[in-house]
């Protein structure tokens, strides 16, 4: 993998394709917020502020002046959340949603 010394250590082109992702990823949920489903649009701009966090967390790693050791241990932090908000939730409100339109589809509304 190409990498590029920097004040903060190795910078590699998997560090600017998690740049370039996170972008999109925001980008796609802030979308999906204005145009989805409103029973989940707070859930998609809960997505698209984590991957604008994601998005400026990385171009500090690369452009700032951090340590790898640094960064990782500030920004692991963010895990837990991430695991709730980008996994868990959209799961549990997508089998609310299911239900509510079995429920309505049967006539049990």
């Amino acid at each position: 993998m190409m990498a590029v010394t920097t004040t903060s250590g190795y910078v590699t082109v998997l560090d600017w394709c998690n740049v370039a992702l996170a972008a999109v990823a925001c980008a796609v949920h802030l979308l999906a917020g204005r145009r989805g489903l409103i029973a989940v649009r707070w859930v998609r701009y809960s997505i698209a502020f984590l991957a604008a966090t994601y998005t400026a967390l990385y171009l500090w790693l690369i452009l700032g002046d951090i340590t790898v050791a640094e960064w990782s241990n500030l920004v692991r932090g963010i895990g837990p959340v991430a695991w709730v908000v980008v996994w868990i939730l959209p799961a549990v409100l997508g089998l609310r949603v299911a239900r509510k339109v079995d429920r309505h589809i049967k006539g049990d509304t």
